[in-house]
């Protein structure tokens, strides 16, 4: 009868003390109980299934063959008309270029052997269609001439920055700091294997409070293994410390241990269960997962309150040993070590930051793009401007150059001087009627032939549009040059 008083006793006790002190799965919850590591887990399946996604890059706007041609070839022209159009003369002008004391051979050793010639092959095509007679005005002296080059320049210059492609230079392309994150060196596969697993699991995770593991930091895949793997060696048993499903034993030593790529293939499965698989990985929500596993092994675990861990260790004696037993002090879990008092951090953490800016940089050069595209496609729109405005001097002007005290609008001014080419030639003058000439017999010895008063006023007008209109295309000029220097500099 005392034995089954006792029995009750205890049954009894048990009962209370399930009652009044309800277990929550915390850091410090019993290592080896089921689910123990399970919020952490879910934290690092986000990491697993991010891995293994190919960011989708946003297609840059397409630039026009003649935007991407035409501003350069402007540039190159500019420095020396006469030998560029030599060069779009020959039949084979890479042949040309490289003639040894040739016109073409010394100027184009001044330039990028490419822009050289392919500025000399796109005028070549260009000269034969309506942009022809545009491009030839431009060998004559104008006062456009400067803007012209410099926008064209200008022009040409962001051309050739925006088909730059050194996107994640500095930091690594995504792919490739994820896969090293996740596997360090080592296949993502059934074929992989621990870095520098010895001796056992507590010598590979984490030997004591002291002493790192091996192991440790080395990959996603070695601390998945040290926070969720079955171990006959330490005589852990069906141990389901992340999720429901138990893997198979791991071997925790050296050598080729297939075991643990087996293992590695069934937490990769048990993450598809876990954590929603990721449709598309964004810088954004890499970060605040990159944060919470940060955290994580910053916060003081244990009855040691010792950070630097990543999963649980049980209270009740001073940190041990991350063999994934049960005992006080010891847990399923990597030990980093610390600094001082500061927890180190495992090497892929390093990994998925630079993977991290990779996505950013990408997502932010995207925006970029779509803004200096526009800004190429207005910067372009000035230079065709330009380019007509120029044509229309060409067609107003004579090769003979203004007086000095001669009127300031270039139109009219031009047009005068049409006229007095005819002097005191009354039949040379009328033939000059459709450009507005009268001859006046009272006139001026030699300056007889006149620009009529009402065609004079018609260009003066036009004149004055004309100036407005520059004046326009100035100001949004420089604004677009702003605009685009803003964006280069980032």
């Amino acid at each position: 009868m005392g034995d089954n008083n006792a029995v009750f006793k205890s049954r009894l006790l048990t009962i209370l003390v399930t009652l009044f002190c309800p277990f929550t799965l915390k850091d410090d919850a019993a290592a080896a109980t089921a689910g123990s590591n399970g919020q952490i887990f879910a934290v690092m399946c986000k990491i697993v299934s991010a891995a293994t996604i190919k960011p989708q890059e946003t297609p840059n706007p397409t630039l026009s063959d003649h935007t991407k041609k035409a501003a350069p070839m402007i540039s190159v022209f500019l420095k020396n008309p006469e030998v560029l159009l030599e060069l779009a003369a020959a039949e084979n002008i890479p042949q040309e270029i490289a003639k040894p004391g040739s016109k073409g051979n010394k100027f184009c050793t001044t330039l990028p052997q490419h822009d050289c010639a392919d500025a000399a092959a796109y005028l070549k095509s260009t000269l034969t269609t309506a942009a022809g007679p545009f491009i030839k005005a431009l060998t004559e002296d104008s006062p456009l001439r400067q803007r012209i080059n410099e926008t064209a320049t200008e022009l040409a210059q962001m051309i050739s920055d925006y088909d730059k492609t050194d996107l994640c230079e500095q930091t690594g392309s995504y792919e490739d700091n994820m896969k090293a994150a996740l596997t360090g060196d080592k296949p993502n596969s059934n074929q992989f294997r621990m870095h520098k697993a010895q001796t056992n699991r507590q010598t590979t995770c984490g030997l004591n409070s002291a002493t790192a593991g091996t192991s440790a930091g080395k990959s996603i895949a070695d601390d998945l293994l040290c926070l969720c793997a079955a171990d006959t060696g330490s005589q852990t048993g069906d141990v389901k410390v992340c999720s429901g499903a138990s893997t198979q034993d791991v071997t925790f030593n050296t050598g080729d241990q297939a075991d643990q790529g087996t293992a590695w293939e069934a937490i990769k499965t048990e993450c598809k269960k876990t954590a929603a698989s990721v449709k598309q990985p964004h810088a954004a929500e890499l970060r605040a997962t990159i944060q919470t596993i940060r955290s994580h092994i910053a916060v003081p675990k244990g009855q040691s309150q010792k950070s630097g861990y990543l999963g649980s260790i049980k209270t009740g004696a001073a940190n041990s040993h991350c063999d994934a037993q049960s005992t006080a002090g010891a847990g399923a879990c990597v030990y980093y070590g610390t600094t001082g008092t500061t927890a180190n951090e495992p090497g892929w953490l390093q990994k998925l930051d630079a993977a991290a800016n990779c996505l950013e940089e990408a997502q932010t050069s995207a925006l970029d793009k779509k803004a200096t595209a526009k800004s190429i496609e207005l910067l372009n729109a000035t230079l065709t401007n330009l380019l007509h405005l120029n044509m229309q001097y060409k067609n107003a002007a004579t090769t003979t150059k203004p007086s000095q005290g001669a009127s300031t609008s270039t139109l009219t001014e031009a047009a005068h001087q049409k006229c007095r080419n005819a002097k005191d030639d009354q039949a040379e003058c009328e033939k000059l009627a459709k450009e507005g000439c009268v001859f006046n017999k009272d006139g001026e010895k030699g300056k007889k032939c006149e620009l009529k008063k009402e065609v004079q006023s018609e260009l003066e007008k036009k004149t004055k549009k004309q100036e407005r209109k520059m004046r326009k295309l100035t100001a949004r000029n420089m604004t677009i040059r702003r605009i685009a220097k803003q964006k280069m500099r980032g």
